[in-house]
Parts: C-alpha cells; sequence; structure tokens
C-alpha cells in the first residue's frame, strides 16, 4: 500500500512540472526572436513584415583568452552576420605534449595553474585525438605483391619503384611520420640505395628477363620508438621493344578520356597508341586489349581485362575509356595491352599513367627552408578567392584540418622557436580585417615539423561574398612545401632588352645535387612569371607562345624525353630591368614533388667604371643608382676586396683622414646619399688607393641589392695610370749581364700550386698554358673546378686542333672561333649561347669533327650510362679509340662518360693536352 500511495503523489509532481516546461517555453521562444535581422534594406525591416525567422550556429567557442562567434542568418534576405560570445573561463587552451608513456599531459599558456596531468591517449584509428601521438604497435607496412614490369628496349630514364608503398594504422594513413629508406638487390648484390632505380644501360641495351628484389625500411620520426619496421618484394623486370604509350593527370582531376589530351602531352593515349602500332607493322591498327588491371592506391582505368577497344568506334571505343585518379596517392599507374591490326600482326606494350599533385593549380602555396618558419599572408588567401569571385571579398578562413606535429604546426603570436605563441586548433577562424578579439590570417606562422623535403596540406574553409554579394564558401587547401636546403637558385645574367634561352645543364645540375641522382628523370613546373620582363616557350625570330599566370598551372617543361616540351624550349626576355625571378617546381617521372628553387634574371656586364691617375679615386652612389636604370634602384652593395699587390678599398679617407681598410665582403653600403638608416656607411665614403707603381685595369667585384630584394653581382672596373718616375744618373756606373731566357716559358696560377692533388693535370697545363692554347682569368687564376662554356671550349679544342686564333666577328670575344667552326663545318649553323655550361657530349661532337676523326667501328658501349643509340655516341667513341677520352671507373667497376653532366676546366686541360698529343703525332 504505501508503494501505491508512492506512485500516486509522483504522478502530481509529474504533471506539475510539466506545466512548469509548458510555462517557460513561450518565454524561451520570445528571447530567441529577439534577435533582428542587423540589415536595414531587409524586407521585414522596410514593410513591417513579422519578424523573420533567425538561425545561428556556432563559429568558433569562447575560450578562456579569447572570444567566441555566433553566426546568424536570416531567413527572409539570406544574409548572415557574426556577434562575438563571452570568455569563457572554464574553457582553457590546453597545450598537450605526449608524455611517451600512453598519456599526455596539458597546460594552459594563459593560466599556469591550470592543468591536465597524465591524461590516457584517446586513440583513434592509431592516433591521439588530443596530442596525436600515434600508436606504433599497430603500424603495418604495405608494399605491391611482387610486381611485373615491361621496360621498353633501349630504354635511358626507366626507373624502377615501389609507388605503393605505405604505413597505416586501421584506415590512417601515416607515411608521412616515418623516414624510409629502400635497397635495391640483384642476384644477392646492392645495386642501387633509393626510391628510384634507373636501370642502366648494360640492362636496357637487350632483350631480357631480371629479378630485383628492394627491401624498405621504415623508422618513425618521432623517436619515441627504436622498433623500426621492414619488408620486402621482388620486381621482376621484362625488357622487350615494345610499345609504350605515357599520359599525366592532375591529382584534383576528375578523370582522363584516353581519347583525350592531358594538360602535359602532345598526344593523346589513343593517338600514341595507334601511331606506334601502325609505324611497328604492315596493317592499319584495329583495337587494343589490355592486360590484368593492378590494384594501385593512384587510381584505376575503367576497362575490362580481355576485351576488345577499337580505334573509331562507336562502342567499345578506346578513346572513351576513362581514368580516375583516386585522389588519395600520387605515383606511376601501369597496365599491359595488346595492338592487334588487320594483317594478323600483334604487338605488345605498356601504358603508364602518372598521376601528380601540380603545384601551378595549388590554392595557396607557400614554401621555405629547412627549419625556417613562414608567415602566411592574407592577400594570398584572398588570391585564392578572387579566382573564383573576381568581384567578391574573401571575409575569413577556417582551417578544417590540422597537420601532425611531424609534419609541422601553425601558431598565432610567434616570436620564436622558444617562444612559438599559442598553436591553434582545428575550426579556429582567421580574418583578412580582424576586429577587437579577433585574430587576422596575417597573425598567423606554420613552424615545420620534422617531414622536410615535401609539401604539407591544410585543408581550410574559406567564407565571404561572391560577385553577386551573397555570402557563400570555398573549400581550399594551403600547401607548405619544406625544402630540405639542397635545391640551389640559379642565377643567369641577361644584357637588358635581350633574349636568354634557358640553359637545361644547369637545371640538370641542381637536380643531381639536390637528388642525388645520376639520371635525367626530371620536370619543372613554373609556379609564376616574371614580375618584370618576360616568358616563352618556342622562342625565335622575335616570336613565340608568351607565357601567362593562366597558362603556367598545367605547363611542363622536361629535361629530355618526348613526353613533351622541354625545359630548353623556354625564353627569357628582359625589358631592361636590373634583377628579376620566376620560381619553379621540379618532379620526378613519377609525379612526385622533388623541390622548389627560383630561376633569377640579372643584367649582364653591370659594370661601373673609374680611372685613376692621381693618388686616389673615390666612389659615387649615384653611379651605382644610374645601372638600375628606370625598372628600380639599387639600395645597399658589398665589395670583394682587391688583392694588396693592386691596391686597397677604403671607407672615410680623406686629405685630413687615413680612413679605415675595407678588407671583408660582408660590410654593405647605402647607395643613396639620403639614406636616414641610422649608422648607416654610406657610398660616397668610398674610395680607391693603388698600389704605388701600378698601370693597369683593376676589377672590384660587389654585391648589390635592389629595391625589391633580389640580389645582383656586378664589377668596379678602376683604369689606373702610374704617376711617371723621373730617372735619375746612376753615380757608379753597372756591370751590364746576360739575361736568363728560358727555353720554355714558365706560366703560373694564383690558385694551381705544384702539388700531389693536382700532379694529374699540372704539366699539362704549364705546357698548354705556356703555348697560349689555355688561358687565366685577369685575377691571374685558372680555376681548375670552374665549368666550361660554349666559347672558352671552342678556343682550346679548336687551336688545339691546329687552328690559330681567330678575331672576333661580334660583341663576343669567341664569335670569331664560332664564326670559323661553323664556316667549317665543326658546329651546325644557328645562334649558340657562347657564355652558355658546354656538355661533354656537346665537347665530344666538336672535338671528333675538328679533328677529323675516323669512325669508330665498335658496336657496343664501353660505358655504362652510354646507349650505342645516344646521337653523340659515334663522335665520343672516335675519341674513345684515339685515346682521348677514358671515363670515369667507379666502386662498381662500371666506367661512366657522364654525357650530359658539365666539365671543369682541369678535366678539359686533359683532354686538349692528348688532342694536341694526336695532332703532332699525325703531322
Amino acid at each position: 500500500m504505501k508503494m501505491k500511495r508512492k506512485s500516486a503523489r509522483r504522478i502530481p509532481a509529474l504533471l506539475l512540472t510539466l506545466v512548469m516546461l509548458l510555462s517557460l517555453m513561450p518565454t524561451a521562444l520570445a528571447a530567441a526572436n529577439n534577435v533582428v535581422c542587423t540589415y536595414k534594406d531587409c524586407p521585414s525591416n522596410v514593410t513591417g513584415a513579422a519578424a523573420p525567422v533567425i538561425t545561428n550556429k556556432e563559429i568558433s567557442r569562447a575560450t578562456c583568452f579569447i572570444k567566441g562567434e555566433m553566426e546568424y542568418t536570416c531567413a527572409t534576405c539570406h544574409r548572415s552576420w557574426t556577434v562575438p560570445t563571452a570568455i569563457d573561463p572554464n574553457n582553457h587552451e590546453y597545450k598537450f605534449q605526449d608524455n611517451g608513456d600512453g598519456t599526455h599531459s596539458g597546460e594552459c599558456p594563459h593560466h599556469p595553474g591550470a592543468r591536465i596531468d597524465k591524461q590516457a591517449h584517446q586513440i583513434v584509428n592509431g592516433r591521439c585525438t588530443v596530442c596525436l601521438a600515434v600508436d606504433y604497435s599497430k603500424v603495418t607496412i604495405s608494399l605491391p605483391e611482387n610486381p611485373v614490369v615491361y621496360v621498353p628496349l633501349g630504354s635511358t630514364d626507366f626507373g624502377l619503384t615501389l609507388g605503393d608503398v605505405a604505413m597505416s594504422i586501421g584506415s590512417a594513413d601515416i607515411t608521412g611520420d616515418y623516414n624510409l629508406t629502400y635497397s635495391w638487390y640483384h642476384q644477392g648484390t646492392l645495386v642501387y640505395t633509393g626510391d628510384s632505380y634507373v636501370l642502366p644501360a648494360s640492362v636496357t641495351e637487350k632483350e631480357g628477363d631480371l629479378s630485383y628484389v628492394c627491401f624498405v625500411m621504415a623508422v618513425p620520426k618521432s623517436g619515441l620508438t627504436t622498433q623500426p619496421i621492414s619488408a620486402s618484394c621482388t620486381v621482376t623486370v621484362h625488357v622487350r621493344d615494345i610499345i609504350t604509350a605515357h599520359a599525366t593527370v592532375g591529382l584534383d582531376d576528375t578523370y582522363l578520356a584516353l581519347g583525350d589530351m592531358d594538360r602535359w602531352s602532345t598526344q593523346s593515349v589513343e593517338e600514341q597508341i595507334y601511331k606506334a602500332a601502325y609505324d611497328a607493322g604492315r596493317g592499319t591498327p584495329q583495337y587494343v586489349v589490355f592486360g590484368t588491371k593492378p590494384v594501385s592506391k593512384v587510381g584505376a582505368l575503367e576497362v575490362e581485362s580481355g576485351s576488345r577497344y577499337y580505334f573509331d568506334r562507336s562502342t567499345y571505343d578506346l578513346s572513351n575509356v576513362r581514368f580516375r585518379p583516386s585522389k588519395d596517392a600520387t605515383g606511376p599507374y601501369a597496365i599491359n595491352f595488346t595492338v592487334y591490326n588487320d594483317a594478323n600482326e600483334s604487338f605488345y606494350g605498356v601504358l603508364t599513367i602518372t598521376v601528380q599533385q601540380y603545384a601551378g593549380n595549388l590554392d595557396v602555396l607557400y614554401t621555405t627552408s629547412k627549419d625556417m618558419p613562414v608567415t602566411l599572408d592574407g592577400n594570398d588567401f584572398a588570391d585564392f578567392w578572387n579566382k573564383s569571385y573576381p568581384r567578391g571579398a574573401l571575409i575569413r578562413v577556417t582551417f578544417t584540418e590540422l597537420p601532425s606535429t611531424y609534419e609541422g604546426s601553425l601558431y598565432t603570436g610567434y616570436a620564436s622557436n622558444a617562444r612559438p605563441g599559442t598553436r591553434i586548433k582545428s575550426r579556429d577562424t582567421f580574418y583578412m580585417d580582424p576586429g577587437n578579439s579577433q585574430y587576422g590570417i596575417d597573425d598567423l606562422t606554420f613552424v615545420p615539423g620534422v617531414r622536410q623535403g615535401e609539401y604539407v596540406a591544410v585543408p581550410f574553409e574559406a567564407f565571404g561574398t561572391n560577385d553577386r554579394d551573397r555570402q557563400t564558401y570555398l573549400d581550399g587547401v594551403m600547401y607548405v612545401f619544406v625544402s630540405s636546403g639542397e635545391a640551389e637558385d640559379i642565377t643567369w645574367r641577361v644584357s637588358p632588352g635581350a633574349a636568354y634561352n634557358f640553359n637545361e645543364e644547369d637545371l640538370f645540375h641542381v637536380y643531381q645535387k639536390a637528388t642525388g641522382k645520376t639520371g635525367s628523370s626530371f620536370y619543372i613546373q613554373l609556379l609564376d612569371v616574371p614580375a618584370a620582363g618576360a616568358l616563352y616557350a618556342g622562342y625565335s625570330n622575335g616570336r613565340g607562345v608568351k607565357l601567362t599566370e593562366a597558362s603556367i598551372a598545367s605547363r611542363p617543361f622536361y629535361y629530355s624525353g618526348s613526353r613533351g616540351e622541354l625545359i630548353s624550349s623556354l625564353t627569357y626576355v628582359s625589358n631592361g630591368t636590373i634583377s628579376d625571378a620566376v620560381r619553379y617546381v621540379a618532379y620526378d617521372l613519377q609525379g612526385k614533388i622533388l623541390y622548389v628553387a627560383n630561376l633569377r634574371f640579372t643584367a649582364q656586364d653591370l659594370s661601373v667604371s673609374y680611372t685613376c691617375t692621381t693618388g686616389s679615386v673615390s666612389f659615387k652612389g649615384s653611379d651605382f643608382e644610374a645601372l638600375a636604370g628606370a625598372s628600380g634602384k639599387l639600395t645597399n652593395v658589398s665589395f670583394t676586396p682587391p688583392d694588396a699587390s693592386l691596391g686597397t678599398l677604403y671607407y672615410g679617407r680623406s686629405a685630413t683622414a687615413v680612413g679605415t681598410a675595407i678588407t671583408s665582403d660582408s660590410v654593405w653600403y647605402s647607395v643613396s646619399a639620403t639614406s636616414t638608416t641610422v649608422n648607416a656607411l654610406r657610398m660616397d665614403n668610398v674610395s680607391f688607393v693603388p698600389k704605388a707603381g701600378y698601370s693597369g685595369t683593376v676589377s672590384i667585384p660587389f654585391a648589390a641589392y635592389d629595391a625589391a630584394g633580389s640580389k645582383v653581382s656586378g664589377t668596379v672596373k678602376i683604369a689606373v695610370t702610374a704617376a711617371p718616375v723621373t730617372p735619375t744618373t746612376p753615380t757608379t756606373p753597372t756591370t751590364p749581364t746576360t739575361p736568363n731566357i728560358p727555353i720554355n716559358p714558365s706560366i703560373s696560377f694564383k690558385d694551381v700550386a705544384n702539388t700531389d692533388a693536382n700532379k694529374w693535370y699540372y704539366s699539362e697545363l704549364m705546357q698548354l698554358a705556356s703555348a697560349g692554347v689555355i688561358g687565366g682569368y685577369e685575377d691571374g687564376t685558372f680555376r681548375p673546378n670552374g665549368s666550361v662554356t660554349y666559347g672558352e671550349a671552342l678556343k682550346m679544342i679548336m687551336m688545339a686542333a691546329g687552328y690559330p686564333a681567330q678575331t672576333p666577328t661580334g660583341k663576343h670575344w669567341a664569335s670569331g672561333f664560332l664564326a670559323r667552326a661553323q664556316a667549317d663545318g665543326i658546329m651546325a649553323a644557328g645562334t649558340v649561347d657562347l657564355d652558355r655550361i658546354i656538355s661533354r657530349y656537346a665537347i665530344a661532337d666538336i672535338a671528333y669533327r675538328a679533328l677529323k676523326l675516323p669512325a669508330s667501328t665498335r658496336t657496343a658501349s664501353p660505358f655504362s650510362d652510354m646507349a650505342m643509340t645516344v646521337t653523340s655516341a659515334g663522335a665520343v667513341l672516335a675519341l674513345y679509340d684515339a685515346g682521348i677520352i677514358q671515363g670515369t671507373t667507379i666502386a662498381t667497376g662500371e666506367v661512366k662518360f657522364y654525357g650530359v653532366n658539365s666539365i671543369t676546366r682541369a678535366q678539359l686541360c686533359m683532354i686538349i693536352y692528348r688532342m694536341n698529343a694526336y695532332r703532332s703525332a699525325r703531322t
């Protein structure tokens, strides 16, 4: 009975509670309706209509330090506005750190007393959602299952690669958290260490079958575990005389139809296959049958293995076959096929489709060097917005997913690595024009993690107005490319108003040094166009295709090969500016970004001239300002002091002051006479005092910065005339002596001593220098490790072949040698940049023709890196038979020629010496 009485009493209590809730509900609704549309032209405010429905959503939650933000949207006029919310003292901005024992701890930087200690990791897909720590015990490594690769016969740039290597925990890909090393073995012997093994010519020059084993070692970058993971797979290689076809697809592309040209190639896949089969057979190609479809994380070709796909047919048409990238990974996708023609012939082939992230189409891109923070710029995000809405305006940006700490971190209030500020959280919002308690995009700094030499992708959501002044959203990705610091910038000198054809060998040397690879399997993509001059493709006789911001986004330029346009087809045309620059990104043929670097163009022969007939000469800042012309001005200059035997540079020297000798190139002098910089050293106070009795030209190199911050270089040339010396009559006559005239004139260079290190070329150099075949530089150096230009090589090769010195026929000192070489058929007619670095292959071609050597009868190449099909092979072999070139023997015993490389002055000295000896022996 008591239980019943309690139940009876509960019913009225429940009813009373329900009544109270219902009585409060209208008040809550009224409170919600107190929010009205803030726009004066909203119909509800103009016509007196009923209050509109206002919806809201939380943009950012208030913390103990920063106000939050609520966004309201009017259902009548569809516009939105934001209202700040009060600071929440209980919502601390904890900064968490992995303790390495399955827990993490956090502390609020604004309230040091607020701490969370030893909180267990909250692992989702192998990673803690709070501190981003990884549970490495659950990591697995996956490799392709013993792939079979078909390699075209005679290929010189085919690289074996395991494009599908991945480290994962559950469905999460954490490959970026590991350092991967690849070791390639053939018949138990290590042949290469690296992710892409370029097969040597000795393998690809004949048909055959080989097996390679690749061992992959993965070591976590975090150092929280010492347990590396390893795996291996066998790659079977079939070298065949086969048909090849190539295509490239962007990571963000929807698909590529085989009948359409991609943005990188000059022919569609269908056209490539048809032409190759037509040239190889006696009949007309009819259809293609694809082999087994590979399973690849980069994408898939939508075909049925064994089915026929026809050329020019409405059903099962090859041109309609599509490849769809997965949008999750970059790399190569290879599938075998067979082409059949109407003459009952069949031809085997391989289609390779490379999926790549082309940097020219990235939403927002930043580049920085190793361990160097980079500050974000709101204008970069505004440019992204204006590409879609040129008449709109960006309001704010929200980063929807943040990188791992191994990739890098975003901070506000960054001062230094010791005081990084506050690490932002996912969904934090940043404004173009921040108000009170708001952060701007310009307040953000990205600090690289241990993952360097790759790009870090950070997705974001942008909010603003479109071209119709309606508020809308756009999704984008910010990419930060963190260079390993090994990719050097290239500086080319260009005469004002002149055209400069890209020197692909310079880019090749940067590629070799940055990657450590000896092959030539790379291409570049320009990230921007020059600010002052212009870039052209196929430039000739003042005409070509001018490259624009819109056209460079999907236009690659290859170092070599037949896949598309070559780097050598690019030309920079100066408009007279003192300096200019463009950025470029380099890729391997698998679509992997290798590095980002700069191409710089500076005025050629940038020089200031003075004459000195008295005790000294004063420099003038206005003389250096005049170098820049109308395009800009030099701001600061530093000098490389001349040799003491020529004279001394001084600062502050005058008739009453001795001044201070300038002994370092690290001191900078302001060009402007009106510089207001405190303690600035001014150019007008610099002077030069020649050595007593010296006559001649003194060259003083200088470096300078222009107003745009670009670095340039030049030379101050001072013509010194020594004061005449009044002769005196000797009081005691001297006895004349017979001068000691050497039979062999002695030549010396300041930077070439007769030491064991130089003995391999020292004697030969001295003999050639004495004969006038080889010379040095104005400063008395030979520079044995310097590169050789076309002009220098022409002079040395032709004189070694018996030609006399040639009088210049143009402005260039070597123009006479070029004219004679072209007239005698040593070089083909046409324009030649005589200041361009020459390759070993080009040297072989010139030397072979200059000496009129007999053709070689060899049927096999003595060099492992030179196939017999190389254009210059005949010249190389003839010089090899004559004993003029020998090659380089590496540790494996292989002999290499390195034909695409440049050559040092010391190395060319030996070739010239042997040419001279060969010619002398014949005569």
